[in-house]
């Protein structure tokens, strides 16, 4: 069995529960599968990143099938994706605990996601769903819970994430190399089929009414991420951001929390840079990207949300993300790859970002409309 866990001790531990469960399965056998699907829930604890690639699948299945029920489980930190999407009829949520990056005990941790569990105790139960699909591939996942609150509903998921026993349909690709869009889209085959190339997948994320269109073209600076480890230079942000402001370019930075508000302020120091760090609504980031003409970023949620809107973009890959499965969707991204050397030149940063901005045409763009 391949799990997505390095530590021995914790594969060790998967496979201890995966074989308690299959001696359990020998006297109680996994839910079948539905011939008819009319109310699915989606469950993925993910950060947002990942939740608007989840997106793309859900612009599928109601192109495929627009009478289909779609209900969502995720952490509270991604609920912003999918509350009010058209898509969507309700949003439940629970944050596991080793995906809560918020700046609190892991007591305080535990806490909150015992009282999510025991809401979702009374809410799951009773909504009439016909097939949990569990579209994250790594421990934790939300299996063991379903499984608990669920026991009447067939669940299909990834056998990496451990508690395979218990699927309705197991699947298992880690060794396939793919687009994490295809890898959820595999899961979703009895309603999806096979999954398609990774560019034919577009995001789906909603768009601000043309009144509050911007008309002025600006290029977006978001140079934080949820790990430090993978952020540029303070000096390479700093050079770029005034190369852009030499060419007349209006620019604006983006980001959230005390951290990402001083990063802010030391790359704009002496710089003319509308600084928007913890001043946005998700709502109004979302509409801050979707009206860029440009966007330079570092691995984060602000690439994904630029590829649902077909902004132009160029991220500073810092990280050891595996690149081919964790890219924006679409084709307006391009990627400076620092993983193995981050001696990249900021001149190398700047001649890509004003060739790609020469091809934005500032002001020109226009948005592609779901």
């Amino acid at each position: 069995m391949k799990y997505f866990r390095k530590n021995p001790i914790a594969r060790l531990r998967l496979r201890c529960i995966d074989f308690l469960w299959h001696l359990r399965m020998f006297f109680e056998s996994p839910k079948s599968l539905p011939e008819k699907i009319n109310h699915i829930l989606i469950a993925n604890p993910a950060h947002m990143g990942d939740a608007v690639i989840t997106t793309a699948l859900l612009r599928e299945l109601k192109d495929r099938h627009p009478d289909l029920i779609i209900d969502i489980l995720c952490g509270s930190w991604s609920a912003p994706i999918f509350e009010g999407h058209p898509a969507v009829r309700q949003v439940f949520t629970l944050d596991l605990p080793k995906l809560n990056r918020n700046p609190i005990s892991a007591k305080a941790k535990l806490q909150i996601f015992f009282i999510g569990l025991q809401q979702l105790r009374t809410k799951l139960p009773g909504q009439g769903f016909d097939l949990v699909a569990s579209i994250y591939a790594y421990e934790p996942s939300y299996i063991p819970q379903i499984r608990n609150l669920l026991n009447d509903v067939p669940i299909v998921g990834f056998s990496s994430a451990g508690y395979g026993p218990v699927l309705s349909q197991a699947f298992n690709t880690a060794e396939v190399d793919w687009h994490e869009v295809q890898h959820q889209a595999n899961i979703l085959q009895s309603l999806l089929g096979a999954p398609k190339e990774s560019q034919q997948y577009q995001a789906w994320l909603g768009h601000s009414s043309s009144k509050d269109i911007v008309q002025k073209p600006y290029v977006v600076l978001h140079p934080g991420t949820g790990n430090p480890a993978k952020e540029w230079s303070v000096d390479g942000w700093h050079l770029l951001a005034k190369e852009l402001i030499g060419k007349n370019i209006p620019v604006k930075i983006t980001g959230s929390g005390a951290r990402e508000k001083e990063l802010a302020q030391k790359i704009s120091a002496d710089l003319v840079i509308e600084n928007l760090v913890d001043q946005l609504t998700f709502s109004e980031f979302c509409q801050c990207i979707e009206h860029a003409s440009f966007l330079v970023c570092s691995e984060s949620l602000a690439a994904h949300i630029a590829s649902a809107y077909s902004v132009p973009t160029l991220v500073l890959a810092l990280g050891k993300t595996n690149l081919n499965r964790w890219r924006p969707l679409g084709n307006k991204t391009h990627i400076i790859d620092m993983r193995f050397s981050q001696t990249i030149e900021v001149r190398e940063v700047l001649e890509k970002a004003q060739k790609m901005i020469n091809e934005a045409s500032l002001g020109g763009r226009q948005h592609d409309h779901n």
